[in-house]
């Protein structure tokens, strides 16, 4: 990127994922399995049966929670635009300045920051740059 290239980036996901580390009290090969040995042969034709019932039960749940997930993704993206047009999400105008470092700016509102990319570019051209979360370099997991 040479100096003063700007552009208006967008990121699909305005929020940074945050980084889970495992808790360490947490022990999962301590996992006990339960003893289907008894004398009348219940405890395998319990399994049998959940061997058999638990994946419809898990083929059902998916065919009925499918378009519940596909409805709450739309109003989440609905809800997420809107907020991007009002400026509760600002926008991002990132250039590169004389010293080659990475700048950001936020903009509330979209000809705001269109103006700013034309006056550092100094032409009509606005370069957009879309990625999901943000830079590489700010979703990288910190140093330990």
């Amino acid at each position: 990127m040479k100096p003063a290239d700007a552009a208006l980036e967008i990121r699909a996901l305005p929020w940074r994922p945050r980084y889970r580390k495992p808790e360490a009290g947490l022990d999962v090969t301590d996992i006990g399995v339960p003893d289907l040995d008894d004398d009348f042969g219940v405890g395998i034709v319990v399994a049998i049966a959940l061997i058999v019932l638990l994946p419809v039960i898990v083929v059902l749940l998916a065919i009925v929670l499918l378009p519940v997930e596909a409805l709450l993704a739309v109003i989440v993206g609905a809800l997420v635009l809107v907020a991007r047009f009002t400026g509760v999400i600002p926008w991002t105008v990132t250039y590169t300045d004389a010293h080659l470092d990475l700048v950001s700016e936020k903009h509330r509102f979209l000809p705001g920051a269109v103006r700013r990319v034309r006056e550092l570019n100094g032409d009509r051209r606005v370069r957009v740059r879309w990625s999901w979360t943000g830079p590489a370099a700010a979703t990288q997991a910190p140093a330990i």
